[in-house]
């Protein structure tokens, strides 16, 4: 009783406030120093991802700045024509240049600063790889200037292959021809190579899904294994192609034409637009230029390529 009149008596008197004063005082002084720490650590770690965040946005910037530098000397390479070596270091140049475009996006992407488009860059530098085989192809009339343009060409061919291979291909020879994932693969691109010349080239388990290979001379290519899902074919050749095990679905084979050494799908019957010619001699070559006709049999060993295959 007495001890609770006291205290009663401290609380209603002004003593009470000096004496909770002096009891939590040695509380809250501490909490006090704690809680400001925290306050000045949180300032401190907000101020340093602020930082780092727009350090790593400069960086990003700096780099794609370098990157575009490199794509105009790409194509200042490409366009070269003192010496075919040039336009050859142009089409590494412009692989490498894809590349390096596509890990540029993806670490934009773990900066949480995703592009609308990460495949933009490197689908315009596929497209002016295409574009040169395109405008290329059947133009030269000199030996020597043909040959040239074909090493640049060969390149350009080379470098689709290795890029555009799909693992989602089925080779009917997996161990000789595994299936190797490529960087540019399966990201929507369409290839434009229609009236190109890809022949006697090896292009098995490419992503070709909805490519544009109409008038291509694909005379002796190895598409097997090849997805060509969509692709336009129309007046193709295709004499002497290896198709065997590539995806054929919903492909345009229009007024395309085959021989009786063309390897098709298994349980595949050419559709009734295309055109079969007489194995052999079906080819022609004109200044070492492959195009499509009939020619005399009497001069089609010595018409008939024979020359590598592109690899």
């Amino acid at each position: 009783m007495v001890a609770g009149f006291a205290l009663f008596v401290l609380v209603g008197t002004g003593m009470a406030k000096e004496w909770v004063a002096q009891r939590f005082s040695g509380v809250m002084a501490p909490l006090g120093v704690v809680v400001a720490a925290a306050i000045a650590s949180a300032g401190a770690a907000r101020l340093t991802i602020a930082q780092s965040q727009t350090t790593e946005k400069a960086r990003l910037e700096d780099a794609e700045k370098e990157l575009w530098n490199r794509f105009d000397s790409a194509a200042r390479q490409l366009a070269d024509k003192t010496h075919f070596a040039i336009r050859v270091a142009g089409v590494y140049s412009f692989v490498g240049l894809a590349d390096d475009w596509l890990r540029h996006h993806r670490r934009r992407a773990d900066a949480d600063n995703p592009a609308s488009n990460p495949s933009a860059e490197c689908e315009t530098i596929v497209d002016t790889l295409c574009a040169y085989l395109r405008q290329n192809t059947h133009k030269a009339k000199k030996v020597k200037t043909q040959n040239a343009e074909r090493v640049v060409n060969e390149a350009i061919i080379t470098q689709l292959r290795l890029h555009m291979g799909t693992k989602n291909a089925k080779p009917d020879d997996p161990v000789e021809k595994p299936a190797v994932q490529g960087l540019w693969a399966d990201r929507g691109l369409v290839l434009d190579l229609h009236g190109a010349d890809l022949s006697r080239s090896l292009m098995y388990n490419v992503d070709f899904r909805k490519a544009v290979l109409t008038d291509v001379d694909l005379y002796d290519v190895d598409l097997s294994g090849a997805r060509l899902d969509g692709a336009k074919l129309q007046r193709a050749d295709l004499c002497k192609a290896d198709l065997s095990g590539a995806t054929l679905k919903d492909v345009d084979f229009e007024d395309a034409t085959y021989d009786d050494d063309t390897k098709w799908p298994s349980n595949f019957s050419p559709p009734v637009s295309t055109k079969k010619l007489p194995a052999g001699g079906a080819h022609r070559v004109k200044f070492g230029v492959a195009s499509v006709g009939v020619v005399d049999p009497g001069t089609a060993a010595q018409s008939t390529p024979t020359g590598p295959r592109v690899r």
